[in-house]
């Protein structure tokens, strides 16, 4: 559409304030940014040069924008021409937000423009159902969350108590009426005693597991400081064993902080425990980001960037033909019963990283084993 009427309808110095109006009144957040280039013509930065008036107005890109989603947005649309026409759920301190966002790049300009459609949603049957699924959703989780609690207590305390009862009982019998017992009756006892220990250690692996949940906000979590956490948790241990703990520069990623260093804290202790009997444990933590495209694996999100993080050590290693099975509870069952295993660690580590929509892999070498997390960059 042309819009050569301004000229002849409006004089010069109100045609800026009658175009501010019809964006004002049109699109809840409207953004044009330019492309910065550098001598050689790449990308390299991007400047804001006109934005409406609206600030108190929430929108998909403002509420989104941190720097490098930001960076990276602008990026994908200034590459091809590329154009966005999609629409987002956003999770506003507990409310649903919907929006309609519309971007293309016009020459050396980037022209995005946002409606908040939350209400056209609600008041859709589409949006009705949403609506009432999503209520459901939260009650059903709800309930679960306080079912997986119940459990935890009752595993931690009250069937751990238990267990240690009995066994207390068997071991006075074992010291008091020895003597009043056959061979026999003294194996079994022992046998007795041995079930219970294996019993009580299930159950710990299970409450940890089960204790994996999410009760915090997502937020920012710099790994840096996640990795100086890590180290002073485990100094006593990292000091014994004389390991050498490094890491790169770490990013920056969106997750639960409590999951993330629980996440770091057992793959490093995983690095001391399978050391070398004749090395000191060298640990070092390496930084990439890759595009989906570039990794294989059956949970990886189409379109997204990752950021990976990879846990290397000069470890004793694994079986790479169990690769995959290292983060199954059965096979650190069956590792254990082998006197090889060290708990549920990897277990916990798994699902960790799907709390946080990624994944992590495994991979091993006679030089070295890798432990590689992939946070989505969204």
């Amino acid at each position: 559409m042309r819009m050569d009427f301004l000229s002849d309808g409006l004089q010069k110095g109100s045609i800026s304030h009658f175009l501010d109006t019809i964006f004002d009144m049109a699109f809840d957040d409207l953004q044009v940014w330019q492309v910065i280039y550098d001598e050689q013509g790449g990308m390299i930065d991007f400047k804001k040069v006109f934005e409406n008036h609206l600030h108190e107005r929430d929108s998909f890109l403002r509420t989104q924008q941190g720097k490098d989603y930001l960076f990276e947005k602008l990026k994908l649309l200034a590459a091809d021409d590329a154009v966005m026409d999609q629409e987002h759920l956003y999770n506003n301190n507990g409310s649903q937000l919907w929006f309609h966002t519309k971007a293309q790049r016009v020459g050396q300009y980037i022209v995005i423009a946002v409606r908040n459609i939350t209400s056209e949603k609600h008041n859709s049957p589409q949006g009705e159902q949403l609506t009432n699924e999503l209520s459901l959703h939260t009650k059903k989780s709800k309930t679960l969350n306080e079912e997986i609690k119940s459990y935890n207590a009752i595993v931690t305390v009250e069937m751990g108590e238990t267990l240690r009862n009995i066994y207390t009982c068997l071991e006075f019998i074992t010291f008091n009426d020895a003597k009043n017992l056959s061979d026999p009756g003294k194996a079994n006892v022992r046998r007795a005693q041995a079930a219970i220990q294996k019993i009580k250690l299930l159950t710990d692996d299970m409450a940890m597991l089960s204790g994996v949940t999410v009760e915090e906000p997502l937020t920012l979590v710099d790994l840096n400081k996640v990795m100086e956490d890590v180290v002073r948790n485990l100094g006593k241990k990292i000091e014994e064993y004389k390991a050498d703990v490094s890491h790169d520069n770490l990013p920056v990623v969106k997750g639960y902080p409590s999951l993330v260093l629980t996440l770091f804290t057992h793959l490093v202790d995983n690095a001391i425990k399978f050391r070398k009997e004749d090395q000191s444990p060298r640990i070092r933590l390496v930084y990439s980001r890759k595009e989906s495209s570039g990794i294989n694996h059956p949970d990886v999100l189409n379109g997204y960037q990752y950021d990976v993080i990879s846990i290397e050590d000069n470890g004793v290693g694994f079986d790479i033909n169990d690769a995959e099975k290292i983060f199954t509870m059965l096979y650190r069952l069956n590792e254990r019963r082998k006197g090889k295993g060290g708990g549920i660690g990897l277990v916990v580590c798994k699902k960790i990283m799907d709390l946080h929509d990624g994944f992590i892999e495994s991979d091993c070498s006679p030089e070295c084993t890798t432990f590689r997390c992939y946070f989505p960059v969204k």
